[in-house]
């Protein structure tokens, strides 16, 4: 049952009819009296509605769940970003674990709780290999090597059943260990996403072209007592994982049947209007050599369009001869956490376009009411500078590549444009982005990813969320650029946020650069500058809130917190600014420091990542073998760089606990992450 609309009365129509008439004749009195007492009789059902909800955990206030799982003795739930999003179930399933201590489902159960990563437990003494009496076989015991397709396809995995060696010393294959497996990374499924044709008729699903894997889709978690499966799991896809796919996906009742979105699916043909689903084949595309694939079709029997692709590095290559017009893909990538743009819930741009705002949609249909619908960005623009708005929001409605306007979009005095990404989408942009602004205009990127330079020119306030501009992508021709260049008459300012981007130079006169949990990958190509002059003078006032800065950092002034700075760090004006719980390397020219690293006599802490390459799903992501003054060393103790919010350290510290609540007596568990 709805209740009453937002902003209506709810004290008056209570009273008798009698007494609304007699006041309605002495010009509603009442009414005014009743009209005052309104807003504290909200503020007292809103009270009563809260204090019912937080009777339960899974509608109780945040801050009441540690309270609530103190009552049933839970004091693992650490969680104060808020960044866990089952630690509610771990309290709500306290008293069921509780009941059923002693299988490894519910171990695996709480530790993804506790968490929030899939988990799964192993018990390594029935994998160990043993001569069976063939009086007493068990079935279920480790067995020799199975060479067939499925098997074969989860060797190596934490869902291999091969039977082991016993290991000495720290190993997790012995009699008394309990492999415990996570999975670290988050999968995000695209829809209808437009590759980026690097040869004629070879395509990367990446829009830059790198060389990314694909990622097994998103599933819902199993249900309580249900293990997961290799469905379950974010994880990469091989070829003989892809192998598996392609074999069993003409059967109804297939792993992934139940899921919302495929491994992988392409659609090529002239147009969207006659595009059809290609029929796929799993090669090895390092050289881009399809020559060794089977024959086509047999002559006079219609066929789809065959391609060849390769999981490992994301690349699909068409057979036959076939050059498409119009290619799309669906398919899932992996990452650590939601920056740079990307199918996931992001928050409303800010500052945000006003009600009156011009809007026109770019390669989808209208949301609302007055939305044009333009051709590309430059239709866009071009339609927005015949009106009188001040404002213009430009959204790009699908996962396509979108041509950059090529003339140089002028901004009028106190005019703001936002391009901003339909949410669930991942569009790119192509080509370089000109823009000039008189008297603080402004524009606010969010969403999207950008396949070259933003140039700035003039007074212009630039804000970019949740980006990915220009990242330096091994192996891709072209010329080394930057991601955000401004010229020397630039004397705005630059503001990114949750961005993951290539090199970035300001003049020194600039209003400055902000920067916050962003990745600047500044690559082999050039220096991450906090920005330029064209006689190479240092630049503009740089502040750096949980950043990750691969190479040289060159600024007026730096204030950065809980940033990790790869390379060296070189400031006019050091005694300005500061550097608070950050790691920047020796021999730079630095700001006063505050806790940070390296730390006198600690000249071996140092940040270690799995991965520096663009286009690796462990891009960034800190090393579990990383020393724990850099893992630790965030100002909450959480860890250093981009993916600080993430709270990985308070995420172990709140798996220690529950693994040692729940392992049975006399084992020990051993925590592998499988991503």
């Amino acid at each position: 049952m709805s209740g009453p609309a937002e902003g209506a009365e709810r004290l008056y129509p209570l009273l008798p009819a009698v007494y609304r008439i007699a006041d309605h004749d002495r010009g509603e009195p009442l009414r005014a009296l009743l009209g005052v007492l309104e807003e504290p009789y909200r503020a007292v059902e809103d009270d009563v509605r809260a204090l019912y909800e937080d009777w339960f955990v899974e509608t109780c206030a945040p801050w009441l769940v540690p309270y609530i799982g103190d009552l049933v003795g839970v004091r693992d739930t650490l969680d104060p970003h808020g960044v866990i999003p089952t630690v509610r179930a771990r309290v709500a399933n306290a008293v069921a674990y509780a009941r059923r201590k002693g299988p490894a489902w519910v171990l695996a159960h709480v530790a993804r709780d506790v968490t929030g990563w899939p988990a799964r437990v192993v018990e390594s003494f029935p994998r160990l290999a043993v001569t069976q009496d063939l009086a007493d076989v068990h079935p279920r015991r480790g067995r020799t090597a199975d060479l067939r397709a499925p098997a074969a396809a989860e060797a190596g995995t934490p869902f291999d059943g091969m039977a082991r060696t016993v290991e000495v010393g720290a190993g997790r294959w012995a009699a008394d260990r309990v492999a415990l497996f996570l999975w670290r990374l988050r999968s995000y499924p695209l829809t209808l996403s437009q590759p980026r044709e690097v040869h004629p008729g070879c395509f990367a699903l990446c829009p830059f072209g790198a060389d990314t894997p694909l990622f097994l889709p998103p599933r819902t978690q199993p249900p309580f007592g249900a293990e997961p499966g290799p469905w379950d799991v974010p994880g990469p896809v091989d070829g003989a994982l892809m192998e598996r796919v392609l074999e069993e996906e003409g059967r109804h009742d297939h792993p992934w049947a139940r899921g919302e979105y495929p491994v992988l699916r392409v659609w090529a043909g002239e147009g969207p209007a006659r595009a059809v689903p290609c029929a796929l084949a799993v090669a090895d595309l390092g050289d881009w050599d399809v020559s060794g694939i089977g024959p086509g079709a047999r002559a006079g029997r219609p066929a789809p369009p065959r391609a060849a692709v390769d999981p490992a590095r994301g690349r699909v290559a068409f057979l036959d001869g076939a050059r498409p017009a119009w290619v799309r893909a669906e398919w899932s990538y992996g990452f650590s956490a939601e920056l740079g743009g990307g199918p996931y819930a992001r928050p409303a741009p800010d500052p945000a376009p006003p009600p009156g705002a011009f809007a026109a949609v770019v390669g989808g249909r209208p949301r609302g009411p007055g939305e044009a619908v333009a051709g590309s960005v430059a239709g866009a623009l071009e339609e927005w500078m015949r009106t009188d708005s001040a404002d213009c929001v430009v959204r790009l409605g699908d996962s396509a590549i979108h041509p950059a306007p090529a003339e140089v979009v002028v901004l009028p005095p106190g005019r703001r444009l936002w391009i901003v990404a339909a949410p669930g989408e991942r569009p790119c942009l192509a080509g370089t982005l000109n823009l000039r602004g008189l008297a603080r205009s402004g524009v606010i990127l969010d969403g999207v990813l950008v396949d070259g330079t933003v140039r700035l020119a003039g007074t212009l306030d630039l804000v970019a969320s949740h980006c990915t501009l220009a990242p330096p992508v091994p192996g891709v021709r072209g010329e080394p650029r930057r991601s955000v260049a401004a010229q020397a008459d630039f004397t705005g300012s630059v503001t990114l946020r949750g961005s993951v981007l290539g090199p970035l130079s300001v003049p020194r006169h600039a209003a400055g650069v902000s920067l916050a949990d962003c990745i600047v990958a500044g690559g082999v190509y050039a220096a991450a500058w906090g920005g330029c002059d064209a006689d190479a003078r240092t630049t503009a006032s740089l502040h750096v809130e949980r950043c990750t800065v691969f190479g040289m950092v060159m600024a007026r002034t730096l204030t950065a917190r809980d940033s990790l700075f790869t390379d060296a760090v070189l400031v006019d004006d050091a005694a300005a600014g500061g550097l608070t719980c950050c790691y920047a390397p020796p021999g730079g020219r630095t700001p006063r420091r505050d806790r940070c690293q390296p730390a006198p006599g600690g000249e071996g802490a140092r940040p270690f990542f799995t991965s520096t390459r663009y286009g690796d799903p462990s891009f960034a992501q800190l090393d579990v073998h990383c020393a724990a003054a850099i893992r630790t060393g965030a100002g909450d103790g959480g860890e250093m760089g981009a993916f600080h919010r993430l709270d990985t350290p308070r995420r172990e510290a709140n798996l220690r606990v529950a693994v040692a609540e729940f392992l049975p007596n006399g084992l020990e568990a051993v925590v592998s992450y499988v991503t």
